[in-house]
C-alpha cells in the first residue's frame, strides 16, 4: 500500500513541475527543489517507520493480552519494549549530536573554499597559498571524519538494536517453552501468548530514526503543498485574465513604451521603447553578445518580466507565462537549441499524437533534412543524442520542431550557425515564403541574406539605446553617413 502511493505521488510529478515553473522562473534550483522534496517525501512513504507506527498502536493491546495469559510474559514483554526504546532513544540523541557536529564541519569547510576563491591572489604567493591549504585540509580531513563516524555510529546502533530485540524475542520464546514444561497451562496458549509478545516489540525497532524520517517526510510533504497553494492562486489569476485559446487574432506584435532589463545582470537593456511589427513581416535583432537579445525574446514569450510597458500580439497583451495559451501559434528556437533523450519524432512533435510521424517527416521535408533522418540506421527512431547525429543534424531536427505545427509567429534566437550551406539558402527561402504566408519572424541574425530578406532591424548596442526602423531606412541613413564622410 505504501509502495503504491509513492508511485501515485510519481505520477503527479508533471503537474509539481509545471508548478514550480509557474511559480519562479524556470531554473536548476526551483526544478531540483521540487525533485528532492518529491524523493524525499517517496523516501519517507518506503521507510519502515510508517509501517512500524501503525503496528506500534497495537503494542499495548499485545502486552495486555500477554499479561492476561501470565504476569511473568507479560512483565518481560514490558521490561523489553522499556529496554529497546531506551537504548533506540539513547543512539538517537548520539546520532543528532553528531549530524549537528558534522553540519558544522561542513559549513567551515564550505565557507572556507568559498573564501579562497573569493581571493585567488593569495593562490599566487606560496608561503599563503600553503598555509591557507593546509588549513583548508584539516577542515576538509575533519568533515569527512565526522561523516565516517556518523555512519560507523550509525551501523553500530542499528546492529545492536536488531541484535537486542532479536535477543530479546529469543528469551521470550524460551521464557514460554519453560512455562509449558513447569506451569499446569496449555502449549498453545504458551506459544501464542510468546507470538504476541514478540510481535509487540518488534516496530520497537524502527524508533531509532524515526525522527530523522518524520522531519524529512513533514518538511517535504509542507514544501510540496505550499507549491500546490500558490499554483492554485496563480492558476485562478491567469484563468480570471486571459481565457485559453489556440488562435491568435492576428500576427502584428506591438511593443508600447517597453522597459526591459538584462535577465542575468539586470543591466538596462532598453527604456520606453516603442515599435510595431507588422504581420507578415520579417525583423532581424542584432548586436553584440550580451548586450540583451536573448532577454528580449524571453519577454515575448512571457518567460521574463517587462519593468515597464506591454507587449501585444494583436489584441492580446503577453503576461506571465503567455506561450502556454498559444502553444502551436508561437514557435521558438532558443540560441542553445537542445535535443531531449527521446526518439527523433517524439523531438520534434513533442507529443504522442498518432499522426506524429506525419507531422515529423513533413516539417524535415519542409526544412531539408528528411533524406539525412531516413538515412540513419534506425531512422525518425533514432534515440538523441546519438553519435550519428551531427550537429547540423540536430540543428535542422530543433528547426524542424519549431514549425512542426505551423505556427503564425517564429521567434529565432541567432540558432543557426551549425547549419552547412546548403540548408541555410532552403531557410532563406522558408523565411520568404513564410512571409508571403503572412507570418511574422522575429529572428537574432548577422547573416547579410537575413538582414537582406528582412523589412525591418532592432539594433541592440550596449552603449547607447537600441533603434528600430525599416531596413531601407537604416541602409539609407548609413550611406549617406558614409558619402558626408568622404565628402
Amino acid at each position: 500500500m505504501f509502495i503504491e502511493s509513492s508511485h501515485s505521488i510519481e505520477r503527479l510529478f508533471k503537474f509539481y513541475i509545471i508548478t514550480t515553473i509557474k511559480k519562479h522562473d524556470s531554473d536548476h534550483t526551483s526544478l531540483l527543489s521540487t525533485v528532492s522534496a518529491l524523493d524525499q517525501l517517496k523516501q519517507f512513504i518506503r521507510s519502515p517507520i510508517l509501517p512500524a507506527f501503525f503496528d506500534l498502536l497495537f503494542t499495548p493491546i499485545f502486552i495486555i493480552s500477554s499479561l492476561c495469559i501470565h504476569p511473568l510474559l507479560g512483565s518481560w514483554a514490558i521490561v523489553s519494549a522499556i529496554l529497546l526504546l531506551t537504548t533506540s532513544y539513547l543512539f538517537q540523541k548520539k546520532n543528532e549530536r553528531l549530524e549537528q557536529r558534522n553540519a558544522t564541519n561542513q559549513q567551515n569547510e564550505i565557507n572556507f573554499s568559498k573564501a579562497i576563491l573569493s581571493n585567488p591572489e593569495y593562490m599566487h604567493i606560496p608561503t599563503t597559498r600553503d598555509f591557507l591549504l593546509t588549513h583548508w585540509d584539516q577542515r576538509r580531513f575533519s568533515s569527512q571524519a565526522s561523516q565516517s563516524l556518523i555512519a560507523k555510529k550509525n551501523f553500530f546502533g542499528v546492529s545492536l538494536i536488531k541484535t537486542l530485540r532479536m535477543t530479546l524475542q529469543s528469551s521470550i520464546l524460551g521464557t514460554g517453552a519453560w512455562l509449558v514444561i513447569h506451569q499446569n497451562l496449555s502449549a498453545g496458549s504458551i506459544i501464542a501468548t510468546s507470538i504476541i509478545t514478540t510481535r509487540a516489540i518488534a516496530p520497537l525497532e524502527q524508533m531509532m530514526n524515526a525522527k530523522k524520517y518524520l522531519k524529512i517526510g513533514f518538511e517535504s510533504l509542507k514544501y510540496l503543498i505550499d507549491l500546490k497553494k500558490n499554483s492554485d492562486l496563480l492558476n485562478s489569476s491567469n484563468q480570471t485574465n486571459h481565457p485559453i485559446t489556440t488562435q491568435l487574432p492576428n500576427s502584428t506584435i506591438i511593443f508600447n513604451n517597453i522597459t526591459l532589463r538584462h535577465k542575468k545582470t539586470s543591466r538596462l537593456i532598453c527604456k520606453n521603447l516603442s515599435f510595431t511589427i507588422p504581420e507578415g513581416t520579417c525583423c532581424v535583432v542584432f548586436g553584440p553578445n550580451c548586450c540583451g537579445k536573448t532577454s528580449f525574446f524571453l519577454c515575448m514569450l512571457g518567460l521574463h518580466s517587462l519593468e515597464n510597458g506591454t507587449i501585444s500580439f494583436g489584441d492580446r497583451e503577453i503576461s506571465r507565462n503567455f506561450i502556454e495559451y498559444f502553444p502551436t501559434q508561437i514557435g521558438y528556437l532558443s540560441q542553445n537549441c537542445t535535443l531531449f533523450p527521446m526518439n527523433i519524432i517524439e523531438n520534434i512533435t513533442l507529443s504522442n499524437d498518432e499522426n506524429s510521424l506525419k507531422i515529423a517527416q513533413k516539417a524535415t521535408k519542409t526544412i531539408g533534412c528528411d533524406d539525412d533522418i531516413s538515412s540513419l540506421k534506425d531512422g525518425y527512431q533514432t534515440i538523441c543524442p546519438s553519435q550519428a547525429i551531427s550537429d547540423n543534424l540536430a540543428q535542422k531536427i530543433c528547426l524542424s520542431r519549431i514549425i512542426a505545427h505551423n505556427p503564425q509567429i517564429l521567434l529565432i534566437d541567432e540558432s543557426l550557425h551549425q547549419l552547412d550551406n546548403v540548408t541555410k539558402n532552403n531557410f532563406y527561402m522558408l523565411l520568404k515564403k513564410f512571409k508571403e504566408n503572412k507570418k511574422t519572424i522575429i529572428i537574432a541574425s548577422h547573416d547579410r541574406k537575413i538582414i537582406d530578406i528582412s523589412d525591418f532591424a532592432l539594433i541592440f548596442n550596449p552603449i547607447t539605446d537600441p533603434f528600430f526602423g525599416s531596413i531601407q531606412d537604416i541602409f539609407n541613413t548609413k550611406v549617406s553617413a558614409n558619402t558626408q564622410i568622404k565628402t
